[in-house]
């Protein structure tokens, strides 16, 4: 069993999504793995999503080792019979070297290979150097990141002490898997996607399967859409459009204000009888762009309280969430733990069912195209 702890949901959506493209059987958990869950029999692929990018480099470490430990305590041989898999974004943003630390202080590993690389999306390392589409990442749009800005483009300087070999094409990444599952030293494999997939493939001896093709939400499905990301685009579907009203936007209303002005709304839509589209959409809206992290931290949670307020009054057929980190917002306020991959509707937009519930939710980055969700 490959057991994988992500520094957001939407990698480990992803993740996950990837595991189901595979044909292997898969649970998603918030945080840490649930008790009861430990089963060598019931899972192929465990992945735990927590939101440590989102926090401090000292907080992050707690939560991973956090997770780590919860691992540990519900699976015997993590390290041995079981493999840790650790999911990093592709764009080296989040508290890398301080989490693995902590991954190796806890678990049984000695060391990290580390392969943010994801040739498949033109994500390369040749000679040390981090490219994006043959362009230097400092040169990119993610030299402006708020939290994690990439102003360098060497590996070693951003990660000093860090092993992170090159990888130019699916080939390489490879080796690489081949080369730290056949060495006597326990080496902990760090990274994204495709170092991911290439694991699958030489673990389970297995090619991605081609499935049931996803037809998309059923039309006379109720369906509530969190449009959480600022990346979020409008979206003709027909369905009522509720945007973030100016004072709950400011913080001069309480986000419960905003939710008991909808909710009758909510409901009505809920409650029609046709085969067309019904459902409710929350947006932020066409408002200025409120700068800085207190701003954003603010926001994804009001937009994560009104969720919640509408889901218990009534729950939808389908919940739709855009934005990682209001997805995690939300699902960390909700009674729900654990979720079955159902399809992965294109990568790295993936939809689940909730266990004992008739919901299923999609969850998918911002900056991601929507695939066939909306046929």
């Amino acid at each position: 069993m490959i057991i994988v702890i992500a520094d957001d949901i939407t990698g480990a959506a992803e993740i996950a999504g990837i595991a189901h493209r595979y044909g292997l059987r898969v649970l998603l958990s918030i945080d840490e793995i649930c008790q009861g869950t430990g089963s060598k029999e019931v899972y192929d692929v465990m992945v735990i999503a927590t939101d440590s990018r989102s926090y401090s480099s000292e907080q992050a470490a707690e939560i991973t080792s956090k997770a780590a430990r919860s691992v540990c305590s519900a699976i015997e041989g993590i390290g041995t019979e079981h493999i840790l898999f650790r999911k990093t974004d592709s764009a080296l943003r989040g508290n890398v070297m301080e989490e693995l630390q902590v991954l190796t202080d806890v678990t049984i590993y000695e060391t990290v290979v580390y392969m943010p690389a994801n040739p498949s999306k033109g994500r390369i390392i040749r000679n040390g150097v981090y490219l994006i589409d043959n362009t230097p990442i400092s040169e990119t749009p993610f030299s402006y990141d708020p939290e994690f800005p990439a102003l360098t483009s060497s590996v070693s300087e951003r990660f000093p002490g860090l092993y992170c070999p090159d990888a130019v094409c699916k080939d390489d990444i490879d080796e690489i898997v081949t080369e730290v599952l056949s060495s006597q030293r326990k080496a902990l494999l760090a990274g994204a996607a495709d170092l991911f997939c290439s694991l699958v493939e030489k673990v389970f001896s297995l090619s991605p399967v081609a499935g049931e093709e996803f037809s998309g939400i059923p039309k006379n499905s109720h369906t509530l859409l969190v449009c959480g990301s600022t990346q979020s685009k409008n979206l003709s579907l027909g369905l009522l459009t509720e945007p973030m009203p100016m004072d709950v936007f400011y913080g001069q209303a309480e986000p419960r204000m905003w939710t008991e002005r909808i909710k009758s709304r909510y409901l009505l839509e809920k409650d029609k009888k046709n085969n067309e589209r019904r459902g409710t959409i929350l947006t932020i809206g066409n408002k200025e762009v409120r700068k800085g992290k207190e701003a954003a931290i603010y926001l994804r949670n009001a937009m994560a309280k009104v969720c919640c307020g509408l889901l218990s009054a009534s729950l939808p057929d389908e919940l739709v969430i855009e934005g990682g980190a209001t997805a995690y917002a939300i699902l960390q306020h909700m009674p729900w733990q654990s979720f079955l991959i159902t399809d992965e509707v294109s990568p790295g937009v993936v939809r689940m069912k909730i266990e004992h519930e008739n919901l299923h939710i999609t969850l998918k980055p911002g900056s991601y195209d929507w695939g066939e969700l909306w046929k």
